[in-house]
């Protein structure tokens, strides 16, 4: 994994631009809390060609819920 920042240039926020090698079919999540209550996570599924990444909130100990707010691109 390689982890690059970016920062602000003319109407293009920072950026935390992230590089990940997975097997397929592997999920890759983190998470920006202390607990799993209220919290914003980002994460990756490999497939080859349709691999993704995806905004969560998570509310409890239980799978988070896709965030209203899609605040990632692949």
């Amino acid at each position: 994994m390689s982890v690059t920042y970016e920062a602000a240039k003319g109407d293009t926020p920072e950026r935390i631009r992230m590089l990940l090698k997975m097997p397929d079919q592997m999920w890759f999540a983190i998470g920006f809390g202390s607990s799993m209550t209220n919290t914003d996570m980002i994460a990756w599924h490999s497939n080859g060609k349709d691999s993704y990444v995806q905004d969560y909130w998570s509310t409890s100990k239980s799978a988070p819920k896709l965030d209203d707010t899609q605040d990632v691109t692949n």
